[in-house]
């Protein structure tokens, strides 16, 4: 039986897709420069240092890999547990959210030229990297928040499962007759050896026309003895 809910599937692949791009759009960001130094010092030639939004946070730049393996988890579970990992969705995407928004102009780390050992006179170059980074975690964050909202309405993998389980009819589930064990067999009178012969069988009742031909009666068998001697004589 179909889910009557028109939201049901629509519903879950949008969260999904929405999870899988997001993903896949903020590890790519992390992985792009997001700053770019230049280091002028007195006498010397200009210094450039290109960093990374995975230079900047390495634990948070790792964890679109980790979002994008549970689109299979939220698509194969479902009820209480799809809700948990609806949850765990939304706080990762959180953490890479601040990770990226941290990357804006006037948010970089004041440690950055450190870091790298330079002195001197710095400027900052930052590039559009890190806002499609915020994009896609924040496009992830929205699919966790409504997986789990919704994680009741929608049906996947696990769903489609159990209305198969549940869609058979009820002429065809028939009941096993119980069996009984050699005891009861024993204890009832009769042979636990000797297959089991069905209740609603037939074999031992005999139709009028099966009946044997009843035997011939005393009277008349006699009678034929004694015309068999009139002839002899």
């Amino acid at each position: 039986m179909s889910d009557p809910r028109p939201d049901a599937g629509p519903g879950l692949l949008r969260a999904l897709g929405a999870l899988a791009v997001g993903s896949v759009l903020a590890y790519v960001a992390f992985g792009q420069p997001w700053v770019t130094l230049t280091i002028r010092e007195a006498g010397l030639p200009a210094a450039v240092q290109t960093v990374t939004g995975r230079d900047l946070a390495p634990a948070p730049g790792t964890l679109p890999v980790l979002l994008l393996a549970l689109v299979l988890v939220i698509w194969a579970t479902g009820g209480w547990l799809r809700r948990a990992v609806g949850v765990l969705v939304a706080v990762v995407s959180a953490v890479v959210l601040v990770a990226a928004i941290r990357g804006a102009p006037g948010l970089l780390p004041p440690d950055l030229q450190t870091r790298y050992g330079l002195t001197g006179v710095a400027t900052y170059d930052t590039t559009f990297w890190w806002v499609l980074a915020a994009a896609g975690s924040l496009a992830a964050l929205t699919a966790g928040v409504l997986t789990t909202v919704h994680r009741g309405r929608w049906s996947g993998m696990a769903g489609r499962y159990e209305r198969r389980s549940g869609t058979a009819e009820p002429s065809q589930r028939k009941a096993r007759p119980k069996e009984r064990s050699a005891w009861e067999q024993l204890d009832a009178g009769t042979d636990p050896t000797e297959p089991a012969v069905p209740e609603d069988s037939d074999a031992g009742t005999m139709t009028p026309s099966a009946a044997p031909d009843p035997a011939p009666s005393i009277e008349a068998t006699g009678t034929d003895a004694a015309t068999t001697e009139e002839d002899l004589r």
